[in-house]
């Protein structure tokens, strides 16, 4: 059907139409060109017709693995994968000040290590596991030098989380340097399949184990699909109680934050027949989203208990008892110093 005038196209006015036809650019300012057309386009004789097209199209929409053959091969063009994504943009609008954030029942960091650059989140948590991103923090430097390692400690002292988990797929000896001499860092690695539990059991881990030589320190097996689908999940509930993911109004947490903690997306893939669910990376950079992932894996590994917390807490108020108080000149100090990297990253 014509979209001018919705006047009925038949198949053997094909001929004049493409002897009429003119190719339009789609980007006349690039200086690359590049082409891509239908089969529908095709000369009487020289491929399918309108009405073979019709019935391959009646077939192929049944699976998408023949739904994704047909786009390519004879609409010619890029399949794309379709699923389960969170839009950036609607979470920029959650940022807040924390003047009334209640008292953390636990604090855990995760950090992942790249070539140049050690990136760390660190999320405070409250009963029912609700969470507040506290800081994102990015140091810059050759990772196979000490430096680097250097400030990661007194970023991790300054903030004082109970357990941190380090990704240790990038520079591993370095990881393990670090991990070694302090109790609260472990070590942690990815591991993809949606049948991987966020962390292994005791059991698990002894049988992975089994027959290897213990140097002293234990790496934790991590599961990246479940991980991200917890995270996902929270990241869509828009009420804050339970669950809830808060995040600070701070400079580290921009577009490009919510960018790489969205960066990926689970969609529905064929094996045969059969389909499969796989996480996709829609951009280059995902770090927020895998610091995220480990700062909740750190919990999982800690073992705390943030119900039990909850109700010492509410016990403690009841009772008029409190936890020992930090120093006030101390809290003036370190409150001091976080508003002076505030204003510091403002201004870069």
């Amino acid at each position: 059907m014509c979209i001018a005038c919705n006047g009925e196209i038949y198949e053997h006015n094909k001929p004049a139409m493409l002897s009429a036809g003119r190719w339009i650019s789609g980007n006349p300012e690039r200086s690359t060109r590049g082409y891509h057309i239908s089969a529908l386009y095709a000369p009487i004789g020289l491929g399918p017709s309108w009405s073979d097209l019709v019935k391959e199209w009646l077939t192929a929409v049944k699976s998408t693995s023949t739904l994704r053959t047909f786009v390519n091969t004879h609409l010619g063009e890029v399949w794309e994968e379709r699923g389960d994504q969170i839009d950036a943009t609607g979470l920029i609008t959650r940022l807040e000040e924390y003047d009334e954030k209640p008292k953390a029942l636990a604090r855990t960091a995760g950090v992942d290590v790249q070539k140049d650059r050690i990136e760390v989140t660190v999320v405070d948590w409250g009963d029912g596991e609700e969470a507040w991103t506290m800081d994102h923090i990015i140091i810059p430097g050759d990772t196979a030098q000490p430096d680097v390692w250097m400030q990661l400690d007194g970023e991790l002292r300054f903030w004082a989380p109970e357990v941190v988990a380090i990704d240790s797929g990038y520079n591993t000896s370095m990881v393990y340097a670090f991990c070694e001499p302090r109790r609260w860092a472990v070590a942690v690695k990815g591991r993809a399949g949606p049948n991987v539990p966020i962390v292994e059991n005791e059991k698990a881990r002894r049988q992975r184990l089994r027959g290897q030589i213990k140097r002293g320190l234990t790496v934790h097996l991590i599961g990246d699909d479940q991980a991200k689908a917890l995270i996902y999940s929270r990241l869509k509930i828009i009420t804050p109680g339970p669950a809830y993911i808060h995040f600070p109004s701070d400079a580290s947490f921009d577009d490009e934050y919510f960018a790489q903690l969205t960066a990926e997306k689970l969609v529905t893939k064929m094996r045969g027949t059969r389909p499969y669910a796989e996480w996709v990376q829609t951009r280059p950079r995902n770090e927020a989203l895998d610091c995220w992932k480990y700062a909740l894996a750190a919990l999982r590994l800690s073992g705390i208990n943030l119900e039990l917390r909850a109700a010492a807490t509410v016990s403690e108020s009841a009772s008029g008892k409190n936890s020992p108080s930090v120093p006030t000149n101390l809290l003036a100090s370190r409150a001091a110093e976080l508003n002076e990297r505030i204003r510091a990253r403002a201004r870069r």
